[in-house]
Order: structure tokens, then sequence, then C-alpha cells
């Protein structure tokens, strides 16, 4: 039963508590996708629910901006950039600027040393990449920009040298140059690095 206050704080442990039954739980796994599956295709239910949780969260996230002094002029959200990004790799698979490699579309990055970038997988599902595309489409179409940086954790560095030069081959050039990843290191409790998929967490 959800609390009538702080109710993101209160998803949040919600969402530790049922990443740590599920662990190792074939049956909860499967149930969780099924969740996803309905999620992706429109599920009315499934959307209505995801819209209202979703509410909580940035309602407590705007608790903390105001605490902290801090505004945002526009958000995006990964709903959004998904299916932009999504049309952008099927684009470009046409265009033959990527690949498909067993079922999934991929980037072959390895002559820079950066391996293979994954951009839809083989059930059609997006990916972060395949968000973060979409979102630098809505971003630089919309914005004349000088510079673009991402504040994302250390932790990722490897997925933005992916990402920028992912640019470059499909023709984003000036993005690419502009585009700066600004990470910070990790906040390390004595159990480990703070996640909020195992609750070790500090608000």
């Amino acid at each position: 039963q959800a609390p009538k206050e702080n109710r993101g704080t209160w998803l949040g442990k919600v969402y530790a508590d049922a990443s740590q039954k599920i662990k190792g739980n074939e049956e909860l796994e499967k149930a969780a996708q099924e969740i996803n599956l309905k999620l992706y295709s429109g599920d009315k239910e499934i959307t209505a629910s995801w819209k209202k949780t979703r509410q909580w969260c940035l309602d407590d996230f705007d608790k903390f901006y105001k605490e902290f002094g801090v505004t945002y002029d526009e958000f995006y959200f990964e709903s959004q950039t998904e299916k932009i990004g999504k049309q952008l790799v099927l684009d470009l698979l046409k265009k033959g600027g990527v690949k498909e490699d067993q079922g999934a579309i991929i980037i072959d990055l390895k002559d820079k040393d950066l391996g293979v970038f994954v951009l839809l997988t083989r059930e059609g599902y997006g990916l972060y990449s395949t968000k973060d595309l979409g979102l630098a489409k809505l971003k630089f179409e919309k914005y004349d920009l000088d510079r673009s940086i991402n504040v994302v954790g250390k932790e990722q560095e490897f997925n933005f040298k992916q990402h920028f030069q992912t640019f470059k081959r499909i023709g984003f050039e000036t993005t690419a140059n502009i585009s700066f990843h600004g990470f910070y290191d990790l906040v390390m409790l004595p159990e480990g690095k703070m996640s909020s998929r195992e609750g070790t967490i500090i608000l």
C-alpha cells in the first residue's frame, strides 16, 4: 500500500526488494519480463500504472531539486527517446550504416578498440544506446548547441566512447565534436557502491 507522501522514496524500496526477490528466481524473472513486454506493447492497465508511479518519482525529485536550488529547462524521458532512437537505427540499417548480427542490430567499432555497440536487441527492444541516439536527435534538432555535456558516472566511460564514435560513423560529425562525458566517480559505502537496485543508497 503506497503512503500518501514520499511515494517516490517508497517506490525505491519496493524496487530494491523486488530486485532481491527476483535474483536467481526464473519464474519471477519471467514474470517481470512479461510485464516489460506489456509495457512496450502499450498495455493500457500497465501503462496507466507506470505513468502514475513515474509521476510519484518526479514529484519527489522536484523536492530534491528545490532543496538544492536546481532548475531544468526541459526533461526528456526514455519513453520519448526510445521510439525515435529505434526508428533511427532501423533507417540506418536500410542505408547500411549499421548491420544485423544474430538478429540484433550492431555497429562494429573494433577498429577503434571499442568492440561492438549493440543498438537494438534481437527481440527488437531498445537499449540505453538506442535511447541515447533518440535523445541526441531530439536535443540537437531543437537547440543550436556549442557543447553537450553528459553528466553520468565514470563506469559509463566506455559506453560514451562507443556512443560518440557511433555519432561519427552515422554522419553526426558535429554532434560528436561537441559532445563530452562529464563523469563523476562512484560513491562507495562499506558494503560497496551505492545502488538503487541493491537498496544501498543514502537519500
